[in-house]
């Protein structure tokens, strides 16, 4: 077997395993794809085991960025059998997932808390409204995984930007917001508030649920405020990433006014 037929046979190996919630979890590793996803990675300091290069792109000047030892050019053909989307971007890289830095809730303003959202691509979007208004974290529990190739591609690099904090129990979610004092916003379609009459000028976590369902019942009852968004009756609902973008510059803009 030759060099580059053993690189190739091992890459399979690792972007299979790593297609997979589990394998990413057990490794704390990821698959990125794509050169302008790989440049939000590294400046954001993401550490990287192999970076796959089509030989065809090995002349970007972006490269040059990268230690050279880290890249090892490849045939087209093999890389389209080891991408995982249909046509094949130019680079495939395995990542380390970043460490969340420790006190993040004690220091953080503004974060978001997302719960049982199970659609990459609003996951996605999530956060990278997240980045866009200034939010510090990102609390996600019973979701999808934000290192899924979706939803990495859906936010653009954002995910490279903020830190993602998993909690396999919710009320101890609930509970580290208490003891930060951060103030607990929930998006709700019966929300008490309408959103442009509500008060959101304090430390903000603002929870966004499930596509269908919303939070569950238990949740809402301990939120300290829930806001509706206003819209025309000839529409039932937003889905949970529109909602959650519009409540969230709604917090940035009375934000900016307050600090002005």
């Amino acid at each position: 077997m030759n060099k580059i037929t053993s690189i190739h046979n091992e890459w399979m190996k690792r972007v299979r395993s790593l297609s997979r919630r589990s394998g990413r979890e057990t490794e704390r590793a990821f698959v990125l794809e794509g050169f302008r996803l790989l440049m939000e990675a590294v400046a954001s300091g993401i550490h990287f085991e192999r970076i796959l290069v089509d030989e065809a792109e090995m002349s970007r000047t972006e490269l040059q960025k990268i230690p050279q030892e880290m890249i090892i050019p490849i045939a087209s053909g093999l890389l389209a059998r080891i991408s995982q989307l249909q046509t094949s971007p130019g680079v495939i890289a395995i990542a380390h997932m970043p460490e969340a830095g420790k006190n993040i809730l004690e220091k953080a303003s503004f974060i978001a808390v997302v719960v049982g959202l199970s659609d990459p691509g609003n996951l996605g979007t999530i956060i990278r409204t997240a980045d866009a208004v200034g939010m510090e974290a990102i609390l996600l529990s019973s979701s999808v995984d934000p290192y899924n190739l979706k939803v990495l591609r859906g936010s653009m690099g954002s995910v490279f930007h903020l830190p993602i904090l998993h909690y396999a129990d919710e009320m101890k979610l609930i509970n580290d917001l208490h003891y930060c004092e951060l103030q607990m916003v929930a998006a709700d379609i019966s929300g008490s508030l309408q959103l442009y009459e509500a008060n959101l000028t304090e430390r903000i976590a603002l929870f966004v649920g499930a596509e269908a369902t919303g939070l569950p019942d238990e949740l809402l009852r301990l939120m300290d405020m829930t806001v509706r968004v206003p819209m025309s009756p000839r529409v039932e609902s937003l889905n949970a990433a529109t909602a959650f973008s519009v409540i969230a510059y709604e917090i940035y803009r009375q934000k900016l006014d307050f600090q002005a």
